[in-house]
């Protein structure tokens, strides 16, 4: 701003210089109107740049002042967001705790039933099946030994042969 004071000034200085140069007969060659209509003709335009200029920044602060608005906007929704976030994960780690509760009363109850019913657990189920295989085994044998040795010759006694 001051070199543009200072620019201004020299050239009005400059002006002056050539009128009174002009007023003692000299001829510089200037008409002093054109220099100062050219002079008033620069400040207009230093003027409206300097209005233009005014008004792109009141422009910039009203964007910025848009942007603070919507900044604030979503620094409320982030923190709603948050909250509901915290509201969720005490809601699961209670559901959570409701359902290990639920699982363990469901195993004693399902062994209760079990009980009442005479349901056999698993590992009775495997014992009796093991039991039966060994059961039929041992029946196998015994009936094939005996029919190898006793029934096969009662047989050919009865028949007759």
């Amino acid at each position: 701003m001051n070199d543009e004071l200072a620019v201004i000034s020299a050239r009005i200085g400059r002006a002056t210089l050539k009128v009174l140069a002009g007023s003692m007969g000299l001829s510089l060659g200037i008409d002093i109107v054109e220099a100062l209509s050219r002079e008033k003709g620069d400040v207009d335009k230093r003027l409206a740049k300097i209005e233009a200029a005014r008004e792109n920044l009141l422009e910039a602060l009203s964007a910025i002042d848009d942007i603070k608005i919507a900044a604030q906007e979503h620094k409320k929704e982030l923190a709603e967001i948050q909250t509901s976030v915290k509201e969720i994960g005490k809601e699961r780690d209670k559901l959570t705790a409701d359902k290990n509760l639920l699982v363990q009363m469901t195993a004693a109850e399902k062994d209760r039933l079990r009980e009442m019913l005479g349901v056999p657990t698993r590992l009775q189920s495997v014992l009796i099946w093991v039991g039966t295989f060994i059961f039929g085994c041992l029946t196998t044998w015994i009936v094939t030994y005996a029919y190898d040795f006793k029934i096969k010759e009662l047989l050919r006694a009865l028949i007759g042969g």
